[in-house]
């Protein structure tokens, strides 16, 4: 199986698919950097361990998870690079055409694993789906991006 993937446009390159490892060391990047929002003030004393599920207000666990949304959402659409897909040498782009994913399609990726993946009882199991169907999809397309007509490609470096 090739790593090549070759957009619609025939103005547009050839460009070569990002690794499973380039897709989840990206996820891995991401996950730390986002999770410091709640590690830092548990370090700090400011919030029980102990306690973190009746300690944390409505309103600041409403704020964590818009800023997971943005800090995917608005890099992806405008770069389609969050740190940690530029951590390890990678980017989203359109499938059809190999340009910027842009707002509607990073938000469409970014709610599959954001939004549902948080629901009870199926959260998890939507998770695994997005990392299993990487694996076995032969452009390494998860379901996200999937539904997002999306596709993550290696940046030359």
């Amino acid at each position: 199986m090739s790593d090549d993937w070759t957009t619609q446009a025939p103005e547009a390159p050839a460009q070569q698919l990002a690794s499973i490892a380039q897709r989840v060391g990206g996820a891995l990047v991401d996950g730390l950097l986002t999770s410091m929002v709640v590690v830092i003030p548990l370090l700090l004393g400011l919030v029980e361990i102990d306690r973190i599920e009746t300690s944390v207000p409505g309103p600041i666990v409403l704020g964590l998870f818009l800023f997971g949304a943005i800090y995917t959402i608005v890099p992806t659409a405008l770069w389609g690079q969050t740190l940690g897909k530029i951590a390890v040498g990678s980017r989203v782009v359109a499938v059809d055409d190999g340009s910027l994913p842009g707002w509607r399609r990073s938000a469409l990726r970014w709610a599959l694993p954001g939004v549902v993946g948080r629901l009870p009882y199926i959260g998890l199991w939507v998770g695994l789906a997005v990392m299993a169907s990487l694996v076995f999809d032969p452009r390494r397309r998860g379901l996200h991006d999937r539904l997002a007509g999306t596709i993550v490609v290696r940046v030359p470096r």
